[in-house]
């Protein structure tokens, strides 16, 4: 436990080498055609569309956590997607030229350009990080403009989440610890300017209905040790200590988890720091 905190400070108190501040991250996404909003008005418009425009899309397999959350953000079909990346050993740069493929403005944020041979001692990676090195290394070699090698801060990645954007994040699912008591305080009282997807919701005990100590899939495979899986980040919970989320290996449609716990999970050896960030936002949407 001692060791799990220390690393939470660490994610939470100090900044990285390559970890983007909030002036770099506005300016990117603007470059990108991500706008950020200018006045709290536009924030609430924004997360408001991005709520009619999330649904919650179940993992069919052990593998397609990833699949999952693209088809949540779009109105694509689980055969399209699988047949457009081509392959099951799904990595976070495959999910990004999905959703350009299917015209969603979007950055992709890691810290490593390519796979990490270091991955060769993870298990997880085991199997398919020989065959997919290649393949990775010719896909990050394209240079798209919306791959950026940078990580971010726990600020930031609240701050996005209040801007409208939902994240895709890719997290180790050891540390993947839901705390749901915090959705009935949510959903009954005004704690966030952002929980338009749970004030959104036609009926409060579809959310609740779960119990999401862990997830229907997730308890299957979670291991002891690092076990990839991607999430959905869709709102900011309790001032800013927690995060709403959707999970694809759960029936529920939403969970919450502690900002510190989140941290733990997504900054984890073996996850680069990996996160699509997704606008939602409709073309014809203008600022101000």
């Amino acid at each position: 436990q001692q060791q799990k905190t220390s690393r939470a400070s660490i994610a939470l108190g100090m900044e990285k080498k390559d970890a983007w501040d909030l002036e770099t991250l506005c300016r990117r996404c603007n470059e990108l055609g991500l706008f950020w909003p200018q006045t709290e008005s536009d924030a609430r418009e924004r997360r408001a569309c991005a709520q009619r425009k999330v649904k919650h899309v179940r993992q069919r397999l052990a593998w397609d956590c990833g699949l999952a959350c693209v088809l949540m953000v779009t109105n694509r079909s689980w055969q399209e997607a699988h047949s457009i990346c081509g392959t099951r050993s799904i990595w976070t740069v495959d999910l990004a030229y999905l959703l350009a493929e299917f015209r969603i403005r979007l950055l992709f944020l890691t810290r490593t350009l390519g796979c990490d041979p270091s991955y060769r001692e993870l298990s997880f990676y085991q199997r398919d990080l020989g065959g997919d090195q290649e393949r990775i290394q010719i896909l990050f070699e394209k240079r798209q403009k919306w791959i950026s090698k940078a990580s971010l801060s726990s600020e930031s990645l609240l701050a996005l989440l209040r801007a409208g954007f939902v994240i895709i994040a890719l997290v180790d699912l050891r540390f993947l610890r839901p705390c749901d008591h915090i959705l009935h305080s949510a959903l009954f009282q005004d704690d966030d300017a952002s929980n338009e997807h749970l004030a959104f919701s036609k009926n409060k005990n579809e959310v609740l209905c779960e119990k999401s100590e862990s997830t229907d899939l997730g308890t299957d495979f979670r291991q002891n040790a690092y076990t990839g899986h991607y999430i959905l980040l869709v709102g900011v919970l309790s001032r800013g200590s927690a995060v709403l989320y959707k999970d694809p290996a759960s029936t529920a449609p939403y969970h919450a988890i502690n900002l510190s716990d989140l941290e733990n999970a997504r900054t984890a050896y073996g996850t680069d720091e990996d996160l699509i960030i997704v606008d939602l936002v409709d073309d014809d949407y203008s600022l101000g």
